[in-house]
């Protein structure tokens, strides 16, 4: 295993700081070995497993990060996962869909969504698609997805198999501006497209 993951450190509020830093290590803990390690047969019998992450943005008062996670167990290839961690430095909250759109955006970011994947969408995926106009978020959650910040902007990014076939990726959909309602987002948002 290849296991990396950040610890946060200079934030004023520590305590929150702590528990960022508490659950970012228990999600790289998942992945370690709980037993003895297997003995490999053969080069081709192995299995293996990835945890790293990027800073993906770093301002004033938000720290967005990108975490992959890829393991190996045998078969046609790998699988993996990606999640978004968009962090508010000031008050330590990590920012959830309904913090970074507000409740009133939800509809027109589920609509951008739609719009973009619908016209590529093909066979099975086209029922994915379909079946979750309205809903790639809801109840405060992305449906199979996460939110990632860089310097191009927002973009709600789906894992692989979701909405796509494995070839694909992991589908990536920007989101405008003028659908991020948390101000210190709108303020960067509004930065990139000047």
């Amino acid at each position: 295993s290849d296991i990396h993951y950040p610890v946060l450190s200079g934030m004023r509020d520590t305590a929150r700081q702590s528990v960022i830093n508490d659950e970012l290590q228990k999600s790289a803990d998942q992945l370690k070995c709980q037993g003895t390690p297997a003995t490999a047969k053969s080069e081709d019998d192995n299995f293996s497993v990835r945890h790293h992450y990027e800073i993906t943005l770093s301002a004033p008062h938000i720290l967005a990060l990108r975490i992959t996670d890829w393991a190996y167990e045998g078969g046609a290839h790998g699988n993996g996962t990606v999640e978004g961690m968009i962090i508010d430095l000031d008050n330590g909250k990590v920012l959830a869909p309904d913090d970074i759109f507000g409740t009133k955006n939800i509809a027109d970011v589920n609509k951008v969504i739609y719009d973009a994947l619908a016209p590529k969408a093909d066979g099975v995926f086209r029922d994915e698609v379909e079946n979750r106009k309205g809903a790639f978020i809801k109840d405060g959650k992305c449906q199979g997805c996460t939110l990632m910040l860089d310097k191009t902007g927002l973009q709600v990014v789906f894992q692989a198999y979701e909405v796509a076939p494995f070839a694909d990726g992991n589908p990536a959909v920007p989101i405008p501006p003028k659908d991020i309602a948390y101000p210190a987002l709108k303020e960067i948002a509004g930065n990139q497209t000047k």
